[in-house]
């Protein structure tokens, strides 16, 4: 039996090195942006496909907004009594109604009339709370 050459090992070991050197970490809104598109995908009509990847994209700033929000909150000497009547708004169900949701379909943008679910809604209400409290505390 013939034993594997030394260049079969710098070869595995040099592609692996190249693989990981090319990932980067995800930022706080990119990990809330990703858990609320995976959590929420409620889907299960075949002729429909949902790219996650672009949903991603797209929920990023959205949720990078409620970081820097926290971040500036923290900035600003805010106290605990503060951020959490914070959160205890971004619960709120008028706050929740206001957020003015927008989707794309056949290359087009419409404003979506169908109200969420209250699962939809505590699923957003939660991840925006997560956001806002990672960029309080500096978690990026």
């Amino acid at each position: 039996m013939k034993r594997p050459s030394i260049f079969l090992y710098i070869t595995v070991l040099s592609a692996a090195l190249t693989l990981s050197a090319c990932t980067h970490p995800k930022t706080s809104a990119e990990r809330h942006a990703q858990h609320y598109v995976y959590t929420s995908d409620n889907s299960s009509d075949p002729n429909f496909y949902t790219k996650k990847a672009d949903s991603v994209r797209l929920m990023t700033p959205f949720f990078q907004y409620f970081w820097n929000m926290g971040e500036k909150d923290r900035a600003a000497g805010m106290s605990q009594e503060g951020v959490q009547q914070r959160v205890t708004q971004f619960h709120n169900e008028d706050f929740l109604k206001s957020i003015q949701e927008k989707e794309k379909f056949a290359g087009g943008t419409y404003e979506n009339s169908r109200a969420p679910s209250p699962k939809e809604s505590r699923l957003m209400a939660e991840t925006i709370s997560a956001a806002y409290l990672d960029g309080y505390e500096g978690r990026k």
